[in-house]
């Protein structure tokens, strides 16, 4: 969520931009913002050459009433939120509309509505409110209520850029303290107020530990691209730690006016230097080595989780506004902790070496097998990393040989751009990773092990999409979405037959999914299970049973102990069990 002023700064003067919106028929004037903070702010922001400010599909038009709230103008428009300027007793409010399902979560809402603090926004209201989006149709959103507090103009001088140091750190201590993570801290998300005192603002993707977590994994989140740290973006790790990261960010550009890798020129450049050195801060001419320092300690990296734990917070932004010359620098050009993979020739696995490298979590890959792998087991940040055209530009650095594989990066990103739903998003995209390595022996699904990666062998694909799934939905019955899905995609034979190359597993997987699909459909999957693991296993009072010998040895011994009838009542609990059915069969092949 962006909010904006009313006023935007411009060398030094407030400019405001008028323009003339029709509403029922009449001409009205009106005034909207325009904003000259890069470029366009996330938001949109409409100005007075481009599109009126009451635009058809707003939610809200001037003198509709939120709560007790009167709207006077609109501010901006992003994927989440609707941002209008309202008054109350003469006084100026930023309210935020959500658009989706999307609302604050209610423990941020508990800690924060209603309360006031140093250096975070006044979450003045929250609630529900109905809206008649057409006639006779009513919408319920949830919205926010905040002061309108003032963008910050870049770049900002030294000794300011001090003051808003000092602000925001106690603001961030503020937050955590609370048990809050931010989660999208950046320039656009710190303003001031009217007695020129630095806030953060914009709770709304923000997310609270519970049971003294020091951090939280969310899947989806809205982070920040470009302000958050390589952990974030991977696997939208929240903790004290990613939120000074971006807050190390947010300097840098607070003072240079620009992002810390503005001019690297392509955008495979940029995610190499953010996932594999850092940030160049030594590059940025004229920044006080003071500065440096703040930067490097906020925005350290490494793949090494000792060396991670160096990252500054709270206790070392104070100790730097009090003495910077007393602390050590962490120079990210030599801490980046990078890995160098082997060379294909050497270690014989990929069908392809790469003429220049590509930085991807920590590692300076060099090689198609290794690209493909990292690729399948980070999938939803390799997703991403398809999708904003980073693969492209790599393979069009590399030269006219790799045109084959840009093209097959160009069509994936379109693929993932028109998918209709997930599933086919996953599905474009699994077929780009073996594209770019037919040599791969693992299978990669969007499905995460313990570990986060999503790579698997084929018996840990037994395991993890069929035996695992159906032992736990045991008492429930049916067959697992997660097993579904994979069977309904048909990437099942294909692996078996073009990546294991495996004929024989193969053949009985072709078959055993034609039972899947149209006959015993239960007893098929924990087949295609066994098959898969290479061993069949029943499991019965504790224990597994790999033939039926062995299943019958316990049974006699056990039994013994019991009357007829409770031995008899015990053998029926499992033997009509299509578990136990496809156990039997396996026995005989």
């Amino acid at each position: 969520m962006e909010q904006q002023t009313v006023l935007s700064s411009q060398n030094g003067r407030d400019s405001e931009s008028t323009v003339l919106s029709s509403q029922n028929g009449r001409t009205t004037e009106g005034t909207v913002l325009s904003s000259q903070y890069n470029g366009m702010a996330e938001g949109t922001v409409l100005s007075s050459q481009t599109e009126d400010s009451w635009r058809p599909g707003l939610l809200l038009k001037r003198g509709d009433r939120v709560k007790e709230y009167t709207i006077t103008d609109f501010i901006s428009k992003s994927g989440e939120a609707e941002v209008y300027k309202g008054t109350r007793d003469g006084r100026e409010y930023a309210v935020k509309l959500y658009l989706n399902e999307i609302s604050l979560k209610e423990g941020v809402v508990n800690r924060l509505v209603g309360k006031e603090f140093h250096n975070l926004a006044h979450m003045v209201e929250v609630g529900e409110i109905p809206i008649e989006f057409r006639k006779g149709e009513e919408l319920h959103k949830f919205y926010e209520i905040s002061p309108l507090y003032k963008e910050v103009s870049k770049p900002v001088p030294y000794a300011e850029l001090c003051r808003m140091i000092g602000q925001v750190n106690e603001g961030l201590h503020e937050l955590h303290g609370m048990g809050i993570y931010h989660k999208d801290i950046k320039p656009a998300n710190i303003m001031v107020d009217e007695d020129n005192t630095y806030r953060i603002i914009d709770f709304g993707i923000s997310s609270v530990a519970e049971r003294g977590q020091t951090h939280i994994n969310n899947t989806v989140t809205g982070i920040s691209f470009d302000y958050a740290s390589p952990d974030a973006r991977a696997t939208s790790k929240a903790s004290p730690e990613e939120d000074y990261y971006s807050f190390g960010i947010s300097i840098y550009e607070f003072f240079t006016g620009e992002l810390p890798y503005a001019e690297l020129g392509s955008a495979n450049n940029r995610y190499e230097q953010l996932n594999s050195i850092g940030i160049r801060v030594r590059e940025s001419q004229h920044m006080p080595k003071e500065l440096i320092k703040l930067i490097h300690g906020l925005t350290f990296y490494s793949n090494n989780p000792e060396l991670k734990k160096k990252r500054w917070g709270y206790e070392k932004v104070k100790q730097w506004l009090e003495d910077p010359s007393g602390l050590e620098d962490l120079d990210m050009g030599q801490a980046g902790s990078t890995q160098t993979v082997k060379k294909a020739s050497e270690s014989g696995r990929a069908t392809t070496l790469y003429k220049k490298s590509f930085g991807f979590h920590g590692r300076q890959i060099q090689d198609s097998y290794t690209l493909a792998d990292e690729l399948g087991n980070h999938w939803e940040e390799g997703k991403k990393l398809v999708g904003r055209g980073y693969l492209e530009d790599f393979f069009q650095e590399n030269g006219s040989e790799y045109v084959s594989f840009r093209s097959a990066c160009e069509d994936t990103r379109n693929l993932l751009e028109e998918a209709a739903s997930a599933d086919e998003e996953d599905l474009a995209y699994w077929k780009l990773v073996y594209e770019l390595e037919p040599k791969l022996n693992q299978f990669y699904w969007n499905v995460p092990k313990e570990d986060g990666t999503t790579g698997y062998t084929c018996e840990e694909l037994g395991v993890y999409f069929f035996l695992k799934p159906m032992q736990d939905q045991k008492k429930k019955g049916g067959i697992p979405e997660v097993t579904q899905k994979l069977l309904a995609s048909g990437r099942l034979s294909v692996y078996l037959r073009e990546s294991l190359k495996d004929e024989k597993r193969y053949q009985k997987a072709l078959r055993l999914q034609k039972e899947y699909e149209s006959g015993d459909a239960e007893k098929a999957v924990w087949r295609l299970g066994y098959l898969l693991t290479g061993k069949a296993l029943f499991n019965y009072r504790g224990q597994s049973f790999e033939t039926k010998k062995q299943l019958y040895d316990f049974l006699i011994q056990w039994t013994n102990s019991l009357s007829l009838e409770d031995a008899v009542r015990a053998a029926k609990t499992f033997q009509n069990t299509k578990e136990f059915q496809a156990w039997l069969e396996s026995q005989e092949e």
